[in-house]
């Protein structure tokens, strides 16, 4: 992938958290909004107040909305920015697998002992 590529998906995957930011905090406004500074607002015809308080009076139909939303964004983001640490990432692989190698044969080379355990306790 192109560094113009992995630029893209991650300008997305920002606008994807940023859009999360927006549910969660419409959600925390909606359920911590005060219905006594609301209702006189509304009472006086002020439209954004009148939907916050239909919002209140049926939470569940609400908060099911916005969990949606939070988990299909949490899900894009997700998908999009795992496949572009996938991309980043796959070169790497050969070289870890490696080093996982030598690691490997190092350890077992140190815990191996110099003659068999059974040699050692007949003498």
């Amino acid at each position: 992938m192109s560094a113009d590529g992995f630029a893209r998906e991650l300008a997305l995957v920002a606008v994807l958290i940023l859009l999360d930011g927006f549910f969660v905090g419409a959600e925390r406004a909606v359920i911590s909004a005060p219905r006594a500074r609301i209702q006189p607002r509304a009472r006086a015809g002020d439209r954004r107040a009148q939907a916050l308080l239909r919002l209140k009076a049926d939470p569940d139909a609400f908060l099911a909305t916005v969990r949606i939303g939070v988990t299909l964004v949490g899900t894009l983001a997700s998908a999009v920015g795992g496949v572009a640490a996938v991309e980043q990432l796959e070169p790497l692989l050969p070289a870890c697998a490696t080093l996982q190698r030598r690691i490997t044969q190092a350890a077992s080379a140190i815990q191996s002992p110099p003659c068999p355990a059974s040699t050692s306790i007949r003498r």
